[in-house]
């Protein structure tokens, strides 16, 4: 699909837009800081996650927002740009970003590494059988220590070893073997 060059395009809010959420969302777009600046106001910049379960298991969907979409194109002078505005919740989530220590580093004290805040979770039907750590175990594939796209190694984990939620990491698929065993 090709991208649509919007960076001249302004949405008044008078304009009848269906859903901002699929704007924010949407990876066709060709992102320019100038388009966001000047609906800035308008675009979700937060993931939603809905939950719903079962009697056997816990389902989640994830509608993403402005700052996890991949063709965004975040980096340094984009983040400083729009820290005001930014949802580290989901920027941490952002496979799009080109991840490095930092990057990483320069925002440290923003990024989530564990989901211990329910508060940005729209949870349904949940039933008090569904176990506690189901339901965290669940979540936890929504916070920055379960970012696969991270440039996952020995020097990252040190750099941040007292931020990382180590039983994230301990079950995680995506770290390599080296790393996991010290080999």
């Amino acid at each position: 699909f090709p991208s649509h060059d919007m960076q001249h395009f302004v949405i008044k809010e008078e304009d009848p837009v269906r859903s901002w959420r699929t704007i924010s969302s949407n990876q066709s777009i060709l992102w320019t800081k100038e388009f966001i600046e000047n609906n800035k106001r308008n675009l979700i910049w937060e993931d939603t996650i809905l939950l719903d379960s079962s009697e056997y298991s816990v389902y989640i969907n994830r509608f993403g927002g402005l700052c996890s979409n991949p063709s965004v194109g975040f980096n340094l002078d984009l983040i400083e740009t729009f820290a005001d505005e930014i949802n580290w919740h989901s920027l941490g989530l952002n496979e799009g970003i080109k991840w490095s220590i930092p990057l990483i580093k320069r925002f440290e004290d923003f990024w989530v590494y564990s989901f211990d805040n329910e508060e940005e979770i729209v949870t349904y039907n949940i039933p008090e059988y569904n176990s506690k750590s189901d339901f965290d175990y669940c979540l936890q594939q929504f916070c920055f220590t379960a970012n696969h796209s991270l440039p996952w190694n020995n020097e990252l984990l040190e750099e941040f070893k007292e931020s990382w939620d180590w039983s994230i990491l301990s079950r995680s698929y995506f770290l390599p073997c080296a790393i996991v065993t010290g080999k």
